[in-house]
């Protein structure tokens, strides 16, 4: 970013001053996107924040509705146990954390994803809410699964994404803090699975 500035300053072309300062701006929204989860992840760690009763098909229907607004092309098979209640699918917490979590899964599994579409499927079992998440793109090979959830890594196969390979990170740190997990698996069909799991609310 600083590299940006500094010739955005000897600049004169108006459109390249303008793209400039666009790197900029993005640039910018990352980093204060990164620094208020961390302060979330501090807030939460010292009881600074209330929980919240949240359900989880919400917070789903909202990530997917956001991501299809900005990418036209973003589609999705989505299945939801027809035996779950509402009170299956609630879990407690802070809402704008959980909603990260889930939003980050499903932007990767729409990234990531090959030709079909990436598939969610809401289910529940043992005193918990599963959130199963996969898509057909490459697979992980099986020394990077063990860094996936490590901070800072990023697999072959997002060599043209975007981005400095923390969502993860984030998005593990966040479902352990909530007392769940998320595991990483390949499922029949070759197909990246991603599971997270959330206490169901007492």
């Amino acid at each position: 970013m600083m590299a940006n500035v500094e010739r955005s300053l000897i600049e004169d072309e108006s459109e390249q001053l303008k793209s400039s300062m666009q790197f900029q701006k993005n640039g910018i929204m990352e980093l204060s996107h990164i620094m208020n989860i961390m302060l979330d992840m501090s807030r939460m760690e010292n009881k600074l924040i209330h929980s919240e009763s949240i359900r989880v098909d919400e917070v789903i229907f909202e990530c997917v509705d956001e991501i299809t607004i900005l990418n036209a092309n973003a589609y999705f098979d989505f299945d939801i146990d027809s035996t779950l209640d509402e009170v299956t699918l609630t879990t407690s917490g802070n809402s704008r954390m959980i909603k990260l979590a889930v939003m980050n899964l499903i932007k990767n599994a729409v990234n990531f994803s090959a030709k079909e579409k990436p598939s969610i499927e809401i289910s529940a079992s043992n005193d918990k809410v599963h959130i199963k998440i996969s898509n057909d793109g490459n697979l992980l090979e099986e020394g990077e699964r063990l860094l996936l959830f490590k901070q800072s890594f990023r697999g072959k196969n997002s060599l043209s994404v975007k981005g400095f390979g923390l969502g993860l990170v984030f998005t593990h740190r966040i479902v352990s803090m909530h007392n769940g997990n998320l595991d990483y698996s390949i499922i029949e069909g070759n197909k990246n699975c991603f599971i997270l799991s959330l206490p169901i609310a007492s």
